[in-house]
């Protein structure tokens, strides 16, 4: 299982991003996805912001509804994202809690067009 990040969700519901036909190549080959809370919070806020509320809640729906597995977070795993975050300073504390997730996964894996994330060593970017 692989983790998508909000940079690859949004760019593959938004056609106009930049990303977007790269988005929809890396959906073919890369079906095997999960999300943590704050990627999917990230998402949603993004739509709101950008484009209303009523698109930032069809957001968040068709994650929900595409049944992407919502990777649940324990008080520990809060806890060493913190430490991630304090580590690796480009590290938004939503993307530390990905890597903090990915702990938990055999292979390390994120589908994301955030390059803060190559400075992680371990973690494969997929973009």
């Amino acid at each position: 299982m692989k983790i998508a990040d909000s940079s690859f969700i949004i760019a593959l519901f938004d056609k106009y991003d930049q990303y977007h036909s790269q988005a929809k190549e890396l959906q073919k080959t890369n079906q095997n996805i999960a999300v943590t809370p704050s990627i999917l919070w990230e998402t949603v806020e993004y739509f709101n912001r950008k484009r209303g509320n009523t698109y930032g809640a069809d957001a968040g729906n068709r994650i929900i509804d595409a049944k992407i597995p919502i990777i649940e977070m324990d008080r520990t795993t809060y806890k060493n994202s913190l430490g991630i975050m304090e580590k690796y300073p480009k590290l938004s504390y939503c993307d530390a809690m990905s890597v903090a997730a990915l702990s938990g996964f055999k292979e390390k894996q994120i589908i994301s067009f955030d390059s803060d994330f190559d400075f992680v060593p371990g973690i494969e970017r997929i973009h």
